[in-house]
């Protein structure tokens, strides 16, 4: 909107509008009043600053009744819609996840890109098949991203006690060594952590800062100096790291809801799980800006989302 609509708006009472829209159905000044519970001296000043606004008489009389010109004719046809729409515009904001087209862009570490886009994908498809969703790789810092509106939802490893975004625990996942299907500790009864030392191990590598010092999950609440000499190959594609299971003897720490996806337990298989415990446990968050808080759209993705945790 230019500088010049806007002065012209500013003229405009909303409220001028509504008894417009009422004066057009009556075309009756004191019927208008009574409608609007105004006196009747009221609705003829107020019919007259209508007169003003749009330099033209709208309502004229002819043989004791009153008539609407052209223009007051005009904006009867469109007067209804504009105060419809105006009401809308100010009403709650109404959501239905059938007709939304919105896009919504999510932030998810690559480890759980499948166990929780695949099956949010899934539904959205069956429940609200016109939303658009981007995934972006798991980042160090998020926050300005959230922050940019260039993501709406991130996925995390970590809190943030900024007052600024929005962070509800998702859970926290166990571990488990995953190995492929016809690696030779598949065949052995009963599996310790040491058997798993016997071979090398390759992990997923998260964020999109190589200089920081966990670029894994597994790095920061797993520190035996055994698994960090057996660590021979990173990266951030699930996909490779799977191949590399179901084609090597390599082995893999991750969330035991990986397999989650039915199409993995076809390649890899746990064959180690670690004790239950806090400190074995991998915590997620999934943070939002508060700018979204209001956004029933956005709310509703948010409790998809979570669902998939469950």
């Amino acid at each position: 909107m230019d500088n010049y609509n806007e002065r012209l708006l500013s003229r405009v009472d909303l409220n001028l509008l509504i008894a417009l829209s009422v004066l057009l159905k009556e075309k009756n000044v004191s019927k208008a009043a009574d409608a609007l519970y105004l006196t009747q001296s009221a609705m003829s000043k107020t019919l007259k600053r209508l007169r003003e606004v749009f330099n033209d008489e709208l309502l004229f009389r002819s043989a004791n009744k009153m008539h609407t010109t052209a223009k007051g004719e005009q904006l009867s046809k469109e007067l209804p819609s504009l105060l419809d729409s105006l009401s809308n515009f100010i009403q709650s904001e109404k959501f239905d996840p059938a007709t939304c087209d919105m896009s919504f862009s999510v932030s998810v570490p690559a480890s759980m890109n499948h166990s929780i886009l695949l099956p949010l994908l899934q539904t959205l498809a069956e429940q609200a098949p016109k939303i658009k969703v981007t995934e972006l790789p798991a980042l160090v810092d998020p926050y300005n991203m959230l922050e940019n509106n260039d993501i709406d939802f991130a996925i995390h490893l970590a809190d943030n006690p900024d007052p600024n975004f929005t962070v509800t625990p998702c859970g926290k996942y166990t571990l488990a060594v995953f190995a492929g299907i016809n690696h030779p500790l598949t065949q052995k009864g009963k599996v310790n952590f040491d058997d798993c030392l016997e071979y090398n191990f390759i992990a997923m590598n998260h964020g999109d800062n190589p200089h920081t010092q966990i670029t894994s999950p597994i790095h920061g609440i797993f520190k035996d100096p055994r698994y960090i000499d057996k660590l021979v190959f990173k990266s951030n594609q699930l996909l490779l790291i799977t191949e590399l299971l179901a084609t090597t003897n390599s082995l893999y720490i991750g969330p035991e809801q990986l397999l989650k996806v039915s199409n993995l337990r076809k390649t890899i298989k746990p064959i180690y799980t670690f004790e239950v415990s806090d400190d074995n446990k991998l915590p997620t968050y999934l943070i939002e800006h508060k700018r979204v808080t209001n956004s029933l759209a956005h709310q509703w993705l948010k409790q998809k989302i979570l669902e998939q945790f469950e």
